[in-house]
């Protein structure tokens, strides 16, 4: 169990890299990470599920904590960031309008700031607990359902309706990766790559799922000429997608398995603030002031890698320490720790 452990928060600590990474949009790379980052959340949240302990209002009540405090408190903390912001920089130029606009956008969140995946997560963990007390944890009715959904939310992408508070259009989305990191738990697919094994079976495995995730990401990219983003809701090649999504799952899986770094399980276990705060205010905060300065203004690639470079280590040495600092305190459970 202590190993299984380990290669989870190897996983999200990939899963967290990977989202800063995303946004710092590295030539390439980007469009490469967004095949699959956020179902990989997703997936892991599904491995982890145990809602089968606890009553509907012991559940809700937990989740709600868990996902729904944190998302007040970063919302005001980026609110509070962008009003600042915009005082300096004047309303016209703002990225997201005035306070007002801002605060109603927080309010009915469809798609809106990196926190979108913190509703979206609660209303995937919601709708599977009530699902699985439905189908009595059948993992055959449950998975008919799932794919019933999700196939009722990539209908919604096609027929071009607009999103849904809360992002409940990406939740019916997302939940089919919920749900297969759920079954997945006791599959003989999970314990065969992550069982310990030799290096080599490790590298063949982790070399394979890649392969797989680039050539059908890269195959749905050019029949739809859209990648996946499921923060906007887009899923190009449905079919592509999920083949690409699945496969970059495993691939991190595998990855996660053959390495454990220390630094990145640090990351798995203390994910929340980083994730909620690297983008909407490090990196917009960073961009400013470079641009204030008058570096990384140009377009080449070694500029752009070393920009990237260059804000990866500011976001981690910001964060990391208000990390530390807010666990040892009375108020951690407001930032989700």
């Amino acid at each position: 169990m202590g190993k299984r452990i380990e290669w989870i928060d190897t996983a999200k600590g990939i899963g967290l890299i990977l989202v800063i990474l995303g946004h710092l949009h590295i030539p390439f790379m980007t469009t490469w990470i967004y095949l699959f980052h956020m179902p990989l959340f997703f997936f892991l949240s599904g491995l982890v599920y145990s809602g089968g302990k606890y009553t509907w209002k012991q559940y809700l009540i937990k989740k709600a904590k868990s996902l729904l405090v944190p998302y007040v408190t970063y919302g005001f903390i980026i609110l509070l960031f962008y009003t600042i912001v915009n005082s300096i920089i004047g309303v016209e130029n703002s990225l997201y309008g005035s306070t007002r606009e801002m605060f109603k956008n927080l309010i009915i969140q469809e798609h809106f700031w990196t926190i979108w995946f913190l509703t979206a997560l609660f209303l995937v963990e919601i709708i599977y607990y009530f699902l699985n007390k439905i189908c009595s944890a059948n993992y055959k009715k449950l998975t008919a359902i799932s794919i019933l959904m999700c196939a009722i939310g990539l209908m919604r992408y096609r027929l071009g309706f607009g999103s849904l508070p809360w992002n409940l259009d990406i939740a019916f989305v997302a939940q089919l990766f919920f749900h297969v990191g759920r079954i997945m738990k006791s599959s003989k697919i999970l314990k065969t790559i992550t069982a310990p094994s030799n290096v080599r079976k490790n590298v063949l495995y982790t070399n394979v799922f890649l392969m797989v995730n680039v050539i059908s990401g890269v195959m749905g990219i050019k029949l739809t000429h859209e990648s996946l983003d499921m923060s906007v809701g887009l899923y190009g090649n449905e079919i592509l997608t999920f083949i690409s999504a699945f496969s970059g799952i495993f691939f991190v899986i595998s990855l996660s398995n053959l390495t454990q770094p220390l630094a990145v399980q640090y990351l798995g276990r203390n994910t929340m603030l980083i994730f909620a705060l690297h983008s909407r205010v490090i990196i917009v905060g960073c961009s400013y002031i470079y641009e204030v300065l008058g570096v990384f203004q140009g377009i080449g690639y070694a500029e752009q890698i070393l920009s990237a470079i260059v804000t990866f280590v500011i976001i981690i040495i910001m964060l990391v320490p208000v990390t530390e600092i807010i666990k040892k305190s009375r108020v951690k459970f407001w930032f989700g720790m």
